[in-house]
């Protein structure tokens, strides 16, 4: 069976809330996350509360011995010496492990008595490295179980894998959801006799677990109870729809993903949108009558693809009533008189009530074809090889014109679709998995994954056959997940036939991101057992291949069948409509029709075809003959009106293209900055600029801020698309992604020191990346190497393989939006294409002038004047690299700036900030002076360090590394929000390093990342924190900090008080063990050696508005040393009641 306790529970957070167990300095881990925010142009950034009410921070500390980023790592025999079984042990994946504090068992005992005695029952526990040293998370484990804490989710046992922040998320949610999901079982269990304790005998109880496979009760856990109920139709359909004769793969389709019958469809700014919103089941859609919003059923409902005389009366106040016609057309047609009348202003046509539902429909569907469209081709497979099985109470409704737009052929309907969920349940087997992490080279340790892999299956097989399943009902799924040496994409590879698990993980990665890195050494990260128990009590499924031609094909007539009006496409068409269980196996029915199912109506559009099977409906889609000539060529047509329905479809669509550019990008990138961190952008352009010396299959590279760059890692990859012809070019593509070292004065390609362009890395005005189809390597390797390292005092690029992986990664992205393009002129024509880019951007002029409008009516037309500061307090462009290239100003004002200033500096000014700095400051001035809401931190805190490159002196080159990262701070409250902690703002939305990842990879150990309390604004509506992150240095290295609002604090708004400004500290460690602190200032190069701290304290965001009765008080802004500055402390006020 299967339920929806834990997923109910978890979004309304209705279960008793549990506490977090830690390791000390990361309280708050899982409260900033990877510090992105869900919405990137939301000035009001809200995430999900945390799902823990407190916090124990637990006095203990380990971390990997070696880096992998050490470009001369020891050998095995020295690693091995260094194992003393107490301070340096072998972690459970095979790495070594130092100790660096060993657990006090008697304080996490007095801390977790503490908890016990607050009331706290349900414990997570997430330590760092515990994915490969468990250890002292058993030990908490055992105290906590000692103490008597009731539910205790230990993170290494849920999911021992690296990334601290999922690991963590993970045992939180567990801890959360299981008291819940525990209590619905013992209720299920209580009225049976013996309450189902016999595992073994007839009277087995199961449930669902996320990942599609059953469990006994004893091991039914919160973690996998969340999709406990919609795994079942994933179960369902594969087992159902797919063919096991003709192999064609299935895309399962539950209607409810993106844009479901509840679905909010609304009207803004000239366009049509469909969700994300939805109403629910509460009010529900309008015709619900219970007074809610215009939704994706009211729209179907009007158009007739709903009959309220099959729908059971269970609508309105005492649930008796039918679906609410009236009520739903009532709405459309007062929502159409709006849309009308922006139309009639522009010139354009009226619609009519139903193209209007049509219409939203159609934005719908396009809605929900994009997702399937990002996942399926991100993982290598075109959508329209596959078959789509239909799913859902709503998905027969939709079912034909998703397959339409997705050039899918053929759809498939299971007589049970509209339950597929609960079928699938009878359909799937027991499952017992096992996961353990391993590090290690793959082709130096076979027999040590196979001997692994052979002990965990025998820990699989003694679990299932305590459940009651002989040996020869269990099967096995062996699986390794394996990563390229350098890269964090790992790949889970089952395995095959031949054993060679390295090879096929080679394979894969070829066909999924279009390219293999044969110089690099392939890893094991860890491995996982799959054990499926099938007592053969699930029968097989028939072939629908087969069935079809076995069978007698009937036309049925539609005479004598009840005729329903139901719009389409060129309006009103009288449909029948089909009752199902009158049918028989062979029955064919022409669309349109409609065929009713008890639960479920599945539309059956025109020129399609459905045939009936014992089980299934199969309706194969009508494939319009190929024009002779490609549309891009047909240019005599009536003239373009502009569409308000069009225009939305096609901004999904040119979004769309875009995402799935993003999606190549990140996939086939090697790169942590690109990969992982997600630092690039992807975008389509028009057709208006030409150039008579670009070819097909040509590709260009530039980075430089005279030729509209930002700053030099921004290196970006343009690609003209030609015609079919190759003669004219139709659009461009173009892919930014900022690479982490580029060369230059310090690794990392970000000195704060740098005062000319030339010593921030290699500079690309512009040069062909690929001239007829052949990538120039020679050619870009000379100017990262060779033309950067000629400048004096600077090294080429340190990352020369990176660089080149990830401008392919680049080039691979482009032409994905390439080939996309053409896909698109192929269904709607170039001119239509065209036209639409054009109506896009005229339709974004139009929302800001009548956002113009509203705000000079807002302020009586008074003129909207702020001032804001820099650091330094300069306007003039400076000799530092804080200088930000006009491109950076123009993006976000309309301004004329005025040269050599700041803003528009000359073209040797060095840069390497003002993209990730100053242009915080500049959105400042302009939310400042829209009074839009308070300042958010104003800065992105961009911290590097890492050491190689060439010797300014000897000349000689060095292998090493350079790292980087953004670091978040508090955001600003506005007049009906608090700020949030923790998060990135304006355009910067980065994802910073797991503490885990960052530790295992370079040599460093992060001993806090938490809030920063105090930092925050105070108001009505107060600011949010900043953060603390504190890093410690294992061996010498180059370090340095760009950062702002280290002097003028991030303004309150409405009489809100400011807040807190950064501060960056360095704290070296001297020979006689004791500590010398300094300021580090906002901008340096520095050095450190081991041993040696940089704490980076983040600003706070604004407040917002005067506080009401309150009275000031003194409180510190944290617990800190006699040693700190005067802005320890901060003016707080209290609320008196």
């Amino acid at each position: 069976m299967g339920t929806t306790v834990a997923t109910n529970a978890l979004l309304e957070r209705s279960a008793e809330s549990c506490a977090l167990v830690v390791s000390k300095g990361h309280a708050d881990l899982l409260r900033i996350g990877d510090q992105t925010r869900p919405k990137l142009f939301d000035l009001n950034i809200r995430r999900p509360p945390p799902l823990f009410s407190e916090v124990l921070e637990i006095d203990e500390r380990v971390t990997p011995e070696e880096y992998t980023e050490d470009p001369n790592p020891k050998s095995s025999a020295d690693l091995d010496a260094l194992v003393d079984d107490v301070y340096v042990v072998k972690g459970v994946g095979g790495e070594l492990i130092r100790i660096i504090k060993p657990l006090d068992v008697e304080k996490a005992r007095e801390g977790l008595q503490k908890l016990f005695d607050s009331g706290a029952r349900s414990l997570a526990v997430v330590l760092l490295h515990s994915y490969t040293f468990p250890n002292h998370e058993l030990a908490i484990g055992k105290l906590a179980k000692e103490i008597g804490f009731t539910q205790i989710s230990l993170s290494s046992q849920l999911l021992p894998m690296i990334k601290a922040v999922s690991r963590g998320q993970s045992a939180a949610v567990d801890a959360y959801l299981s008291p819940a999901v525990q209590q619905y079982v013992d209720g299920f269990r209580s009225g049976f006799v013996g309450k189902l304790e016999d595992s073994t005998g007839s009277a087995r109880c199961e449930f669902m677990q996320s990942d599609g496979g059953l469990v006994g009760w004893q091991r039914f856990n919160g973690l996998r109870a969340i999709l406990s109920g919609p795994a079942g139709g994933v179960v369902g359909f594969s087992r159902t729809c797919y063919d096991k004769e003709d192999k064609v793969p299935c895309i399962g389709f539950d209607m409810g993903v993106a844009a479901g019958g509840g679905s909010i469809l609304t009207y803004r700014n000239g366009l049509f949108n469909a969700g994300p919103q939805s109403a629910g089941a509460h009010p529900g859609p309008a015709c619900y009558r219970k007074g809610g919003p215009l939704t994706v059923t009211d729209a179907n409902l009007v158009l007739g693809r709903l009959s309220a005389d099959h729908f059971p009366k269970i609508f309105g106040p005492n649930e008796n009533e039918p679906l609410d016609f009236a009520t739903s057309r009532k709405a459309f047609e007062e929502l159409t008189e709006t849309i009308n009348h922006d139309l009639k202003t522009a010139g354009g046509n009226t619609l009519s009530v139903e193209e209007v539902c049509l219409g939203f429909l159609d934005v719908a569907n396009e809605s929900m074809c994009r997702p399937i469209r990002q996942i399926t081709e991100s993982k290598g497979y075109n959508t329209s090889d596959h078959n789509l099985a239909s799913f859902g109470g709503a998905g027969g409704q939709h079912a034909c014109a998703i397959a339409d737009r997705l050039g899918i052929k053929r759809v498939i309907v299971h007589k049970h679709a509209s339950i597929l969920s609960a079928y699938g349940m009878a359909l799937a087997d027991t499952v017992q998995e096992k996961y353990e992490p391993c590090s290690c080279d793959y082709y130096d340790s076979v027999d040590e994954v196979k001997s692994r892999l052979g002990n965990m299956e025998d820990q699989v097989t003694s679990q299932l056959k305590s459940e009651g399943f002989r040996g020869d009902q269990i099967t096995y799924e062996r699986y390794v997940n394996l990563r390229y040496a350098g890269s964090d994409t790992m790949i889970m590879i089952l395995e095959p036939a031949d054993g060679d698990y390295a090879a096929a993980f080679i394979k894969e990665h070829e066909r999924e991101f279009s390219f293999t890195l044969p110089n690099r050494k392939v890893l094991v990260e860890n491995l996982r057992i799959r054990g499926r128990g099938n007592a053969g009590i699930r029968g097989s499924q028939k072939s629908i291949s087969k069935e079809q031609a076995a069978l007698l094909p009937r036309t049925v007539s539609k005479d004598g069948s009840r005729m329903l009006p139901v719009y389409f496409e060129g309006g009103w068409k009288e449909t029948p409509l089909f009752v199902l269980r009158d049918r028989i196996p062979g029955d064919i029915i022409h669309g349109p029709a409609m065929i009713y199912d008890e639960t479920q109506m599945v539309v059956v559009q025109p020129g399609a075809t459905a045939r009936v099977l014992q089980s299934h409906i199969v309706i194969d889609i009508k494939s319009e003959d190929a024009a002779s000539t490609s549309k891009e060529d047909t240019d005599v047509e009536s003239p373009l009106t502009e569409d308000p329905i069009q225009l939305s479809i096609f901004s999904n669509r040119f979004m769309g293209i875009a995402e799935q550019m993003g999606l190549t990008l990140m996939k086939t990138s090697v790169s942590v900055n690109i990969k992982e961190r997600l630092d690039f952008s992807c975008a389509l352009f028009g057709h208006k600029l030409h150039s008579q010396h670009l070819r097909p299959g040509d590709v260009l590279v530039s980075n430089t801020p005279l030729a509209g760059g930002t700053h030099l890692p921004d290196i970006t990859v343009i690609t003209p698309i030609f015609d079919n012809a190759g003669k004219n070019i139709i659009f461009y593509t173009a892919s930014r992604g900022h690479h982490a070292e580029i060369g230059g004065i310090l690794p990392g390609s970000m000195p704060a020191s740098s005062t000319r362009l030339y010593e921030e890395g290699v500079q690309i005005e512009s040069m062909f990346l690929v001239r007829d189809g052949i990538f120039h390597e020679e050619e870009i390797s000379r100017v990262l190497v060779e033309e950067t390292g000629a400048h004096p005092g600077c090294s080429g690029t340190r990352s020369l393989s990176d660089n080149l992986n990830d401008l392919k990664a680049q080039i691979a992205a482009n032409a994905k939006g390439a080939n996309l393009v053409h896909s698109l002129i192929e269904e709607g024509g170039i001119r239509k294409v065209h036209f639409y880019m054009d109506a896009i951007k005229r339709n974004a002029s139009t929302a800001v002038r009548a956002f113009l409008q509203r705000t000079h009516d807002k302020f009586e037309g008074k003129p909207l004047t702020a001032t804001d500061h820099m650091d330094d307090g300069t306007g003039l462009e400076g000799l530092h690299c804080f200088n930000a290239p006009s491109a950076i100003t123009k993006s976000a004002t309309i301004f004329n700036i005025p040269p050599g200033t700041i803003l528009n500096p000359s073209g040797t000014a060095a840069v390497c900030a003002g993209n990730p700095i100053t242009s915080q400051r500049i959105t400042d001035v302009l939310i400042n002076a829209f009074q839009a809401c308070a300042a958010s931190q104003g800065d992105c805190n961009v911290f590097s360090f890492g050491f190689g490159g060439k010797d300014p002196e000897s000349g000689k080159e060095t292998k090493g590394f350079g790292f980087g990262e953004t670091i978040c701070g508090g955001s600003g409250a506005g007049e009906t929000w608090n700020g949030t902690s923790g998060v990135h703002i304006n355009m910067t939305n980065t994802r910073i390093t797991d503490a885990e990842v960052l530790e295992k990879r370079y040599p460093a150990i992060l001993n806090r990342f938490t809030l920063r309390p105090g930092s925050e604004g105070i108001g009505q509506n107060n600011g949010g924190t900043g953060i603390i992150r504190e890093y410690e240095f294992r061996r010498p290295l180059s370090a340095s900090i760009v950062s702002e609002r280290r002097v003028y604090q991030p303004y309150g708004m409405a009489g809100g008080g400011s807040g807190m400004s950064g501060r960056n500290t360095l704290v070296e460690k001297l020979s006689d063990g004791s500590e010398r602190r300094v300021n580090i200032g906002g901008r340096k190069d520095f050095k450190v050696n081991t041993g040696d701290k940089v704490i980076i304290e983040t600003p706070g965001g604004g407040g917002w508005g005067v506080p009401g009765s309150e009275k000031m008080k003194m409180i510190p802004a944290e617990t800190q040393p006699a040693w700190g500055f005067a802005n320890m402390w901060q003016t707080r006020l209290e609320q008196s009641n």
